[in-house]
């Protein structure tokens, strides 16, 4: 029974080892993008006017440091959950988070042509690990980014009366169609989408089901083809700190 008992955590460990690789391959891949067009951009106006190189070399050390924090953040949770260390939770603002990811993707989502507006109050407070929440903000902004072209994406939180916090990501991208929204909707589902629509997007959706029961919380997606995707993150008020702005 022992040696069953092993070989079971054996095998989720190597699960969630393999989980932890895709994130970091699937997650650095849109502000390596950018990097590639800051590297674009640098050479052609090399050629026209050198001192707007400046603004391009600075813009691409942003986002390389955004990137090798992202890289930390997933180094210090992976070596949390393989030793017997447990995950520290403190109070962290919701706002803060959210505008740390949008610096990674603002570059991308400008040469996209696409809003990232930030509507959540700057004073939602919330008892959480805040690598593994800025890890599911990057993995849904990320999506929303990608398949959103001349658009917004939205940010925006709700208390309701049943003492829920609801975050949502709105865009008015491409959508996703019904079956493939059904799968990724389904708790079950742990394996990618490697079919249809968008078979990257399942990746990122699977890491994101698994963060969020760390946190304690549930995830809904509501999409329709062509006119966009909302992704409702809900967690549990209990022990959050929320106050209206007046």
């Amino acid at each position: 029974l022992k040696v069953a008992e092993r070989s079971y955590e054996l095998r989720k460990q190597n699960e969630l080892q393999k989980r932890l690789s895709a994130s970091i391959t699937h997650d650095v891949k849109a502000p390596l993008n950018y990097v590639v067009l800051a590297l674009q951009g640098i050479h052609r106006v090399c050629k026209i006017e050198h001192e707007a190189i400046a603004d391009e070399v600075n813009n691409l050390y942003e986002v390389t440091k955004q990137i090798s924090q992202y890289c930390s953040n997933i180094s210090q949770f992976y070596k949390a959950t393989f030793t017997d260390r447990e995950l520290e939770f403190h109070k962290a603002n919701v706002y803060d988070i959210i505008n740390e990811q949008i610096k990674i993707f603002k570059h991308i989502a400008s040469q996209r042509k696409t809003s990232i507006i930030n509507e959540v109050p700057t004073d939602l407070s919330i008892y959480t690990h805040t690598d593994i929440l800025a890890i599911i903000l990057h993995n849904l902004l990320d999506n929303s980014i990608k398949y959103t072209k001349n658009g917004t994406v939205h940010i925006s939180a709700d208390l309701s009366e049943n003492d829920f916090i609801y975050l949502k990501i709105k865009d008015n991208g491409v959508g996703i169609d019904a079956k493939e929204l059904q799968y990724l909707n389904d708790k079950e589902s742990t394996e990618p989408i490697t079919e249809g629509q968008h078979p990257t997007d399942g990746l990122g959706i699977i890491l994101v089901k698994d963060w969020i029961r760390i946190l304690q919380g549930e995830i809904h997606i509501d999409s329709n083809l062509n006119e966009g995707t909302t992704v409702t993150l809900r967690f549990s008020a209990d022990a959050m700190h929320f106050k209206s702005i007046q």
